[in-house]
């Protein structure tokens, strides 16, 4: 098969499996209960004595968002290959010329992409909503601004609150992508979508009581929490760059896992 054969045939599938996923009603249900929560949030911090512009970096990551978020991502989409592995589906798109590992990285992608969507989304329609009662217009002042629980850029909080913002929920965006592949990787190693779907939650919930002290910063609910105290055990040089990287490395881990795995239980 030709590189453009091939290239079509992942790309049409890639289609079809982000579609399988996004077309599903308990999708959009997390989407609106993730808009929701965040939208309450920032009602409640609003309306507190702390006057600080910027919706969603401050108000709205609160614990109530970060235990629903894995939640969100397991349900409707980590347990998707399992799923599919349960029902005899890989073989039906093997045969048609796939590689088992471009058939397990599109499916990774496509993954990804539905949660890191869905979980953006929910931001915007946060962000659409609280516009209108909590301007993004002023900046910080600085006795906030310096404070080391103001996230990763308390300087971009201080002088562009909006652009904090968006960059903000790009990152938590990020790790909702970032966590639903440790779904893949049970996923390949197990045909059991409600293990593989409840796996994000007990990584995230787990890592609490594992990672603590120096180690705090290695816990998925440090990277997810925005406004931790993650910044405490890090240089502030290195506050910038330590969420992406954090998931980039996160999500190589679990695709090179899943990879292994897949190729182990799946043969044509």
């Amino acid at each position: 098969m030709s590189f453009t054969s091939s290239f079509t045939l992942i790309a049409r599938l890639f289609r079809i499996e982000v579609g399988r996923m996004a077309r599903r009603w308990a999708f959009w249900l997390g989407v609106l209960v993730l808009a929701a929560i965040a939208w309450s949030n920032m009602v409640l911090g609003a309306a507190s004595q702390q006057k600080i512009p910027g919706a969603f970096s401050y108000y709205a990551i609160q614990d109530n968002l970060l235990f629903v978020l894995p939640v969100f991502v397991g349900v409707v989409i980590a347990g998707s290959l399992a799923a599919d592995r349960r029902r005899g589906y890989p073989p039906l798109v093997l045969v048609r010329g796939i590689s088992r590992t471009y058939y397990l990285l599109t499916k990774a992608a496509s993954m990804f992409s539905v949660a890191m969507f869905g979980t953006f989304l929910s931001c915007a329609l946060a962000f659409a909503v609280a516009a209108f009662f909590l301007p993004w217009g002023e900046a910080a002042t600085s006795e906030y601004a310096n404070r080391g629980s103001m996230g990763p850029y308390p300087g971009l909080l201080a002088n562009h609150p909006f652009t904090n913002d968006v960059v903000l929920a790009a990152l938590f965006s990020l790790g909702a992508g970032a966590l639903v592949l440790s779904g893949l990787v049970f996923g390949a190693a197990v045909a059991n979508e409600y293990v593989a779907a409840a796996v994000p939650f007990v990584l995230f919930a787990g890592g609490i009581f594992v990672f603590r002290g120096a180690l705090l910063f290695l816990g998925p609910y440090t990277q997810l929490d925005l406004m931790s105290s993650y910044t405490y055990s890090l240089p502030q040089w290195a506050w910038s760059f330590t969420e992406p990287v954090y998931w980039c490395v996160f999500s190589f881990s679990c695709v090179t896992a899943a990879v292994v795995l897949f190729l182990k239980k799946e043969e044509i």
